[in-house]
């Protein structure tokens, strides 16, 4: 199963300010399917690109591997320094042919999806055309994400707010995609408990 949801992107915000989607079939679902199909996959490419290193997980972030976490009492490559503050992540140091190499590949070959890839997903499978700047307030920009709860049920999220006037407002493609009342979204949350 699928983990992302706003809190692994550090995303925080007002329960107000997002529209709940129970996500049970159609358009969306394929759409929520191929986003974590994909997101597992990059996953499983991050695993092999720190056992590759001689690590056992990579310390990253979504756009970049900024380290290597290496098991207790393992050795860590000559030349390589700290990157966190608990000294459990290293990164190469220097300017080393092979370290150049290896810091292109952890910037650039190693990123994940995130809210924007599964917004143009679900835009793409409502037939419409990515606006990125359609739940934008102020400097604020807003994205879908996916909340999973333990039945592995999916909720899409999507940002309401001034802008989400009856005209503008934003419809699933079809029936596969309910919005959910607060009331049902919480009640929801409590009997996950």
């Amino acid at each position: 199963m699928c983990r992302f949801d706003r809190r692994n992107i550090n995303r925080i915000h007002k329960m107000s300010e997002y529209r709940y989607f129970k996500v049970t079939g159609g358009k969306i679902k394929a759409a929520v399917d191929d986003f974590c199909k994909t997101r597992r996959e990059q996953t499983r490419n991050r695993i092999e690109f720190a056992k590759e290193v001689g690590a056992v997980a990579t310390y990253a972030n979504e756009s970049e591997v900024i380290g290597f976490v290496f098991a207790d009492g393992q050795t860590t490559p000559k030349g390589w320094v700290c990157v966190s503050a608990e000294n459990k992540a290293w990164r190469p140091f220097g300017n080393a042919k092979g370290n150049r190499k290896l810091f292109r590949r952890m910037r650039e070959d190693y990123k994940l999806w995130g809210c924007y890839q599964l917004q143009e997903l679900v835009q793409e499978q409502c037939g419409g055309n990515l606006n990125v700047f359609r739940f934008m307030i102020g400097n604020r920009f807003k994205l879908m994400s996916l909340e999973f709860q333990e039945t592995g049920l999916a909720l899409l999220c999507v940002p309401a707010g001034e802008w989400d006037s009856a005209k503008q407002k934003w419809t699933p493609p079809d029936d596969g995609c309910v919005e959910l009342k607060m009331s049902e979204y919480w009640k929801m949350k409590e009997d996950a408990k």
